[in-house]
């Protein structure tokens, strides 16, 4: 099976994620297994290059892959489409970087060959989801058809962090390339279409399942993961862990340690917006050169 990520831009935070979730993969996958990263920086991944393939981008491939429509997650459809065609369409999954695998791989490459496909979670049904992007989508898209597929109100809304495709790999990855281009076209909220489509295409073509049994992903709690994250490279680096090791370590790291989604109030993000604000820092002193 192929296990892919899609990672690029200015922000090394989303490396450190990516690199610590393969990290989590090299420590269960079997030979068998290929680590695929399609990425316009290959040098955030020099320490672990030897365990990977790297599939190089550049600016103008990733502007192309936005489409007539300038969407900028259409991205993530085209770089899995050339997947597809560069390594010969095998099983494939793909993962967000603010990912990790806590269980074993077997749940999901047997589902794979038994004709499931697999997403993170089930969000729910769009036409009863509460935040506001979500209540525009269902305004948008209620009884509406994209490429042949009809969206009512049994259409569920899957998180996207997690994608694998074992049969019917092409097909599905055109369908959702499909739906997402017809939802653009059609002016729908852009925030959520990739995802929408994924949901919408993966469960068409095969029974969809999820994997959060399986792979973590804390989109919801960055900060404390990422703090969580910097710690184990930072002691890792002081004590000059080679790479093996650090796979080794990460048979006995508490992944249950943190949550990996917290609601923080919206009262709490505006008071805290205003204090920064009413109160900002004082007697900020820098060196003199």
């Amino acid at each position: 099976m192929n296990i892919v990520f899609l990672v690029f831009g200015n922000d090394y935070k989303n490396y450190q994620q990516a690199l610590f979730s393969m990290l989590t993969f090299l420590s269960k996958m079997k030979e068998e297994d290929h680590i695929i990263v399609l990425t316009d920086t290959p040098e955030y991944f020099k320490v672990i290059e030897e365990q990977i393939t790297i599939s190089l981008l550049n600016e103008e491939l990733l502007n192309s892959w936005k489409g007539n429509y300038n969407f900028f997650w259409r991205i993530k459809i085209k770089a899995l489409q050339l997947v597809e065609k560069e390594f010969g369409g095998k099983p494939f999954i793909y993962l967000d970087a603010d990912t990790f695998l806590f269980n074993d791989l077997n749940k999901i490459k047997k589902g794979l060959t038994q004709g499931y496909n697999f997403m993170h979670l089930n969000e729910g049904k769009l036409s009863e989801l509460g935040s506001k992007t979500e209540k525009r989508m269902w305004k948008q898209l209620k009884n509406t058809v994209h490429a042949n597929v009809l969206v009512d109100e049994s259409s569920c809304m899957w998180n996207a962090g997690v994608i694998a495709i074992g049969t019917k790999i092409k097909e599905t990855l055109q369908l959702s390339l499909d739906i997402c281009d017809s939802m653009c076209a059609q002016n729908v909220t852009p925030r959520l279409i990739e995802q929408f489509a994924f949901s919408l295409a993966l469960n068409k073509e095969n029974k969809l399942i999820e994997a959060d049994d399986t792979i973590g992903h804390y989109w919801g709690n960055k900060i404390q993961w990422n703090e969580k994250i910097s710690a184990f490279f930072n002691e890792n680096l002081l004590k000059n862990i080679s790479l093996k090791s650090q796979i080794k370590l990460l048979d006995d790291f508490k992944f249950d340690a943190l949550p990996v989604n917290i609601k923080v109030p919206n009262t709490r993000k505006r008071l805290n917006t205003k204090i920064e604000h009413w109160f900002p820092n004082k007697y900020e002193i820098y060196i003199k050169r």
